[in-house]
């Protein structure tokens, strides 16, 4: 819309699902393109908030992560593998 100066009704989005062999075409409001850069915003916020300098995209300490207490996020985590909550071993 920005970059190429065009009105949203003239932007076609086509949603493809390759399993299903399946597109469906959406259009885009205003709402719909405020709301994607609310999220977009919010979502930099985010992982700026992981960094220690985000200017160099230096991370934060190991240490200044904890460990969830709730058990059933674990199946959910990215970190399983390298988490010592996971992989501690059994004869300790």
């Amino acid at each position: 819309h920005q970059k190429w100066g065009l009105e949203l009704d003239r932007i076609r989005l086509l949603e493809y699902n390759l399993p299903e062999d399946l597109c469906v075409p959406h259009q885009v409001a205003h709402s719909d393109l405020e709301g994607t850069k609310r999220y977009i915003r919010a979502s930099i916020s985010g992982m700026h908030a992981l960094l220690q300098e985000p200017t160099l995209n230096k991370p934060r300490q190991e240490e200044d992560f904890l460990l969830t207490p709730l058990e059933r996020e674990c199946g959910w985590c990215n970190f399983r593998r390298i988490c010592p909550k996971t992989n501690q071993d059994p004869a300790q």
